[in-house]
């Protein structure tokens, strides 16, 4: 007998959605789910992360969110002190030639290029002529260039030693230092002599070009070329010093006067009796000297 043939009979709803239910419970979720899921999660801990990052007090960020923050930040302070640091040695030397300038400044406004300065010492006056930028071109007794020809000791200040063994072997030297120890903590005269030289003064240039000149190792005498002389012929033009004229006058008035004639004729004349001597070589300087005491007076 040929088999009777059955078809499946069609499932009903309620069994569909009751074996739908289940297969969902048991299966894995699909990987478009996953996705979103992770897409959802990751947005919001950015969003907790922004707000922790945009609060000062973060004790623990929750991932890497608040720390890449903290990193920029941090990355932000060192560029600042990197950029700072690269800078100071640009303002250390502007500071520097800031300073310099300022030096040179204070002294070109005191004074001009090619004035005379007087510095007033206890027995005497010291001059010199003022070069610019800070510095005095001067003549000065000094020893040392006799005994040594290193520029370095040479260049350091003048001691009062070099200077009284200088007057005594007759030596000094021409040489350029700061208004500072040219001056030496005393006052600084301009341009004095102006008032007293009957010469009008040079230019300014060219008496510094003169001060330049002559610089270097020099004869020197107190009577007949000191400083003053010196800085009479590179700004006026002549060698003469007041001060030698005055020290001369001054020995004048002490030695050749009426007086002192009087008191020398005296002396020959007590001498020529004490010892009982009529020779020609000894009457003689007895009224030669006397004579010309009093007539010098």
């Amino acid at each position: 007998m040929p088999r009777k043939l059955e078809w499946p009979r069609p499932k009903s709803k309620s069994h569909d959605s009751r074996a739908r239910t289940e297969g969902e419970k048991h299966s894995p979720p699909s990987p478009f789910t996953v996705h979103l899921l992770t897409s959802e999660q990751s947005m919001k801990s950015q969003r907790a992360s922004y707000v922790d990052c945009t609060r000062t007090s973060v004790s623990e960020p929750p991932w890497e969110g608040p720390l890449l923050c903290h990193n920029s930040e941090q990355e932000e302070q060192s560029q600042k002190k990197s950029f700072s640091s690269s800078e100071t040695p640009g303002k250390e030397k502007g500071r520097a030639s800031a300073q310099e300038s300022e030096e040179e400044t204070e002294g070109d406004l005191l004074f001009q290029r090619g004035d005379l300065l007087e510095v007033p010492r206890t027995l005497f006056t010291h001059f010199g002529i003022y070069l610019g930028g800070g510095y005095v071109a001067h003549l000065i007794p000094d020893i040392l260039p006799m005994f040594s020809k290193d520029q370095g000791k040479i260049g350091q200040m003048v001691t009062n030693g070099r200077l009284i063994l200088g007057v005594l072997v007759k030596c000094a030297s021409v040489r350029v230092d700061s208004v500072e120890d040219f001056a030496y903590g005393s006052q600084i005269l301009v341009n004095r002599m102006d008032q007293v030289c009957s010469r009008p003064p040079l230019g300014g240039e060219e008496v510094a070009r003169r001060a330049e000149k002559l610089r270097g190792s020099v004869r020197y005498s107190l009577l007949w070329y000191n400083c003053e002389h010196y800085v009479m012929y590179c700004r006026y033009g002549t060698l003469v010093s007041f001060q030698t004229f005055q020290f001369c006058k001054t020995v004048r008035k002490m030695l050749l006067s009426r007086r002192v004639a009087k008191v020398t004729a005296l002396l020959w004349a007590s001498l020529l009796l004490y010892f009982r001597t009529v020779s020609a070589c000894a009457v003689l300087p007895a009224i030669t000297m006397p004579f010309i005491i009093w007539m010098a007076s």
